[in-house]
């Protein structure tokens, strides 16, 4: 990190519920690995398919008995009724959590009569409830928007709604984040925006994420990666190094809050925390000194 990041890092983590008994194991372990990094919160994501909130409700209660880190709960409201949506929201609430991350879902999902947008969903749970609502903000523009203009309206509206602040969809350019925060603070928004970072496991899955969300990968990116196909160990490292300088970027524009998309793994997300915060801490000694010697 570069001498002027300044401002001391903080992490949150998302994780999604396990399908199997080995995956329950793994999850366990990575939870135990990053729990002495104190993120801010777990966030656990509410996967498709029947039984998504029973899986959503056991792995809250299961990480909640693992670690002391808050939890945060992915609510969507599409395919539910409102009735529907507000009972999920009150089962996170019995479970111990009051941080909520509020998003619509699939759109091809919508119920009659359930709450049609994030929005909605978000003015819902600020009337029934004290909760902390987060929701989905997206820096490249979400491939069923009608515009990047029909994005920020969308996001502005969830604001205006009662949400407290924002998680941004995983990018790779720290431009495309600080022009979305640009694009706020001249609506009128202060709320946090904290971006979402994606440490590169597997660049081919990446791909396939980035492709189902609209996140932009450089072609820098995907010939780099190409070009490390069969050195996996050196992958690794560059995956890690280019995740690093775009937090350092963004911390030098201010950012100080960031969201680890862990794909249940521990080790990048550990190493990602470890290196950040050092160096965020070695460019407040070395300013120090510099200041000593004025």
């Amino acid at each position: 990190m570069s001498a002027s990041s300044f401002a001391p890092l903080s992490f949150s983590i998302e994780i999604f519920p396990p399908r199997s008994p080995d995956a329950e194991r793994r999850l366990a372990e990575t939870l135990k690995r990053l729990d002495p990094h104190a993120p801010d919160f777990i966030s656990v994501t509410l996967t498709g398919g029947d039984g998504a909130l029973d899986r959503s409700a056991t792995t809250i209660a299961r990480t909640r008995r693992q670690t002391k880190t808050p939890i945060a709960a992915h609510l969507t409201c599409a395919g539910a009724s409102k009735e529907d949506s507000l009972n999920a929201a009150q089962t996170f609430k019995s479970l111990g959590v009051k941080h909520v991350v509020a998003l619509r879902g699939d759109a091809e999902n919508n119920a009659s009569g359930g709450y049609e947008t994030a929005a909605e969903l978000v003015a819902a749970l600020r009337s029934n409830g004290d909760f902390r609502i987060s929701v989905a903000a997206y820096p490249d523009p979400h491939p069923l928007s009608q515009s990047q203009t029909a994005d920020l309206d969308n996001l502005v509206a969830k604001f205006d709604a009662g949400a407290d602040d924002a998680i941004t969809q995983f990018f790779f350019e720290p431009e495309s984040f600080l022009r979305l925060r640009d694009q706020l603070a001249a609506r009128g928004v202060d709320k946090p925006l904290i971006p979402g970072v994606l440490p590169i496991v597997d660049f081919a899955q990446t791909r396939r994420f980035a492709l189902r969300c609209g996140a932009h990968v450089p072609e820098q990116l995907t010939q780099s990666f190409k070009r490390l196909r069969q050195y996996p160990s050196q992958a690794e490292l560059f995956s890690i190094a280019y995740t690093l300088d775009l937090i350092d970027q963004l911390a030098q524009e201010g950012v100080d809050r960031f969201h680890i998309y862990s794909l249940n793994q521990s080790r990048l997300p550990e190493q990602l925390m470890t290196l950040s915060r050092a160096g965020a801490a070695l460019a407040v000694a070395d300013q120090a000194v510099r200041n000593a010697r004025r």
